[in-house]
């Protein structure tokens, strides 16, 4: 199949605390166990924010951060591995910066919202000893950008946390959802080559499709 033989880039969405990283972690396990011929790397920007600000949240760092994350994306990906960014992604322009990788690797791109409720979230830093702000989660939330403005910004799967008692369930789920999305997308590439006329050359009409 052709999900077993190719690597693709997994776009988690979601608030501080919602269960991201809980999630991202599940589906690499389950990744590999069903990719065997590929590796999966998780590309963490909490990882890369720590090595620039060893004491604390410096914000004028993080325009640092996300182009390091998505140089490591890039990296990657072009090494064969499968991806998955773990990051909050709550603005379009963050989705769409990954998916514009992708565009140009000529690979696959799914989104997946971590939908947990703010109250869940809240809680759950709360146990964690608030290593987040409350004040920061509520700023995430009100600027989180809505799905559906664009045809490519649509989830393939939306999970609340909270409410998954098997996650390994849900994954398993989630594979045939992509599977069927790429099955999809290769018979719309198929329509649209036929529309266009026979004189134009490979390389315009890949970049023509993928655009």
């Amino acid at each position: 199949k052709y999900l077993e033989i190719k690597n693709f880039l997994i776009c988690l969405v979601g608030l501080p605390a919602s269960g991201i990283k809980t999630f991202a972690n599940k589906l690499k396990i389950s990744l590999k166990k069903k990719f065997k011929n590929l590796d999966v790397k998780i590309i963490d920007p909490d990882l890369i924010r720590k090595k620039l600000t060893l004491k604390k949240f410096d914000h004028k760092k993080e325009s640092i951060v996300r182009q390091k994350s998505l140089d490591r994306v890039k990296t990657e990906l072009k090494k064969g591995y499968i991806v998955i960014s773990d990051d909050l992604n709550y603005y379009s322009s963050m989705r769409h910066d990954l998916k514009n990788i992708t565009d140009i690797l000529n690979l696959d791109f799914f989104i997946i919202h971590i939908a947990t409720p703010i109250e869940i979230c809240l809680k759950w830093n709360e146990k964690r000893g608030k290593p987040i702000p409350n004040e920061v989660i509520y700023k995430i939330y009100n600027k989180f950008d809505k799905f559906k403005k664009y045809n490519w910004d649509v989830p393939i799967a939306t999970y609340d946390i909270s409410t998954l008692s098997d996650l390994n369930l849900v994954i398993e789920d989630l594979f045939t959802l992509m599977e069927k999305k790429i099955i999809n997308l290769k018979q719309e590439l198929k329509t649209q080559r036929k529309k266009f006329v026979p004189s134009v050359d490979n390389e315009n009409l890949d970049k023509i499709t993928r655009i």
